[in-house]
């Protein structure tokens, strides 16, 4: 197994850099990340990595308001006792606050994967709350700050894909609301671990070695441009700019592969980039 890597450092938005200031030298993290219960196959990587040591609860987030008193959102308990606690210990909230949120409340509790995207994808998250008459008070504290540490935009963001967040983030299983971090800088805890890990079971890991594109032949990626190196199977973990560029460089060596290659450039041209994070 070869990992390449465009980056000097891996990890992606997890990495670490190293900073060699005049009082010393410093590991310096992309930013905060907490590991939350339900990240059942990262879990299992800790497990077998053996870091679980590294990490501990993280319970508690501490929010400050330009207009509302400061609040501590707590995780205690599995849901719905998590959320009822967060009302009885809110300085802002109260439980007629939530009950004039109830049509929203009720598209979050009664989430259906099946039918989320077909019922909710046509309109904004911020069009969902004015639509469901979410209560002020309540979006304030608890819904757009949601919104803004996941995924940034909320007058752009689809429903569905925010609902879909709130479901697997709050109420996809009694732990959900539970969450850790690290007791050290990431490289240590999670990315030098796991580098390590593979190197010793034979795996070449290549940093600052973007993949200009892939060879395409029998309609399958074999290899990449301009290296003689083949390889049985080839997987694109780069974000959707990064894929493109790396398609729109491919070569195809046969007719099979120039329509696959057409066609998967096609399906990615079309994929929405988010708003900067």
């Amino acid at each position: 197994v070869t990992v390449r890597e465009a980056a000097p450092y891996l990890g992606g938005r997890l990495h670490t850099r190293t900073e060699r200031l005049r009082p010393g030298t410093f590991r310096v993290e992309h930013g905060l990340h907490m590991w939350f219960h339900q990240y059942y196959c990262f879990a299992d990587i800790l497990t077998r990595l053996g870091v679980d040591n590294r990490f501990r609860p993280f319970e508690e987030v501490y929010f400050e308001f330009k207009t509302y008193k400061p609040e501590v959102i707590r995780s205690n308990g599995p849901y719905p006792l998590n959320l009822m606690g967060i009302l009885k210990d809110s300085p802002n909230l109260n439980l007629l606050d939530a009950a004039g949120t109830f049509g929203a409340i009720g598209d979050i509790i009664f989430y259906d994967h099946d039918s989320n995207f077909r019922r909710f994808d046509d309109e904004t998250f911020e069009a969902w709350g004015r639509r469901t008459r979410v209560d002020r008070t309540f979006w304030d504290i608890i819904m757009e700050p949601a919104a803004s540490v996941t995924l940034n935009s909320k007058s752009r963001i689809s429903a569905a894909e925010m609902l879909l967040y709130m479901h697997l983030f709050f109420i996809g299983h009694p732990k959900a609301f539970r969450r850790r971090v690290t007791t050290t800088d990431h490289g240590t805890a999670v990315i030098d671990p796991w580098a390590a890990r593979l190197q010793s079971l034979g795996a070449a890991i290549q940093l600052a070695a973007p993949v200009p594109g892939l060879r395409i032949e029998g309609g399958r990626a074999v290899g990449v441009v301009g290296e003689a190196s083949r390889y049985d199977h080839v997987v694109l973990a780069a974000d959707v700019p990064g894929v493109r560029r790396i398609l729109e460089g491919s070569q195809p060596f046969d007719d099979t592969s120039a329509r696959a290659l057409s066609g998967v450039r096609s399906f990615v041209r079309g994929l929405g980039i988010a708003p900067p994070y």
